[in-house]
């Protein structure tokens, strides 16, 4: 095998991942408490000894628990989706930031779609928050199915935040992903019967609906 050991966490547990290709950078959610963001270079990869204690703490905001995110990665963005808010947020990085003191990113966040009680996952599958940086667009693994959003709104909300608009309606739906070269939406459905049998099926649709 040509697979590299990164790093090993202990105590710590990280949820969710993903990566800024232009900046080398990995964004790791800490599972135990989910109140914070880890930011781990990856340059000189090949020597790393990646842990909680070599990695930034961005300081999330301290009252926030947050179970997936999503970079923007030409505008400098993270996307995350907070509980017990059950808001989608964006974080705005510090491009002065000065290593090794990490952006303040709990300093300031914009909450973009409040997610409904019939949106809220029951399920155990991992939650899901996907962007389209280019269409503005971000979708998000609900209930019913898939909900999409805006990944900038225009103004201040005057009367609460814009929930997800429908975009898949499919409640066995556990996954997805985009391809957004084609435009096209890709999901795998999911049914026990009798908690033994899987059922176990993979759809795809036009992301214009």
């Amino acid at each position: 095998s040509n697979s590299t050991l990164l790093g090993t966490f202990y105590k710590r547990t990280p949820s969710g991942i993903q990566l800024d290709p232009i900046r080398r950078v990995l964004y790791l959610i800490d599972n135990n408490v989910g109140m914070t963001i880890f930011q781990c270079s990856l340059d000189n990869s090949t020597n790393l000894n990646l842990n909680f204690s070599t990695c930034q703490d961005l300081h999330i905001n301290p009252h926030t628990r947050l179970i997936a995110i999503a970079v923007d990665t030409p505008r400098n963005q993270l996307y995350a989706i907070d509980t017990p808010s059950n808001t989608v947020v964006r974080f705005n990085m510090a491009e002065d930031s000065t290593y090794p003191e990490p952006p303040k990113l709990g300093d300031s966040f914009e909450v973009l779609h409040q997610l409904l009680p019939v949106d809220l996952l029951t399920d155990s599958f991992p939650q899901h928050l996907t962007l389209d940086p280019e269409a503005g667009t971000l979708y998000v693994r609900t209930k019913k199915g898939i909900g999409r959003g805006m990944m900038r709104q225009a103004a201040p909300p005057q009367s609460g935040y814009p929930r997800l608009q429908p975009l898949i309606d499919d409640p066995l739906l556990v996954a997805f992903t985009l391809d957004l070269h084609l435009q096209r939406l890709y999901w795998v459905r999911y049914k026990s019967y009798s908690g033994q049998s899987r059922l176990v099926q993979l759809w795809s649709a036009a992301l214009d609906g």
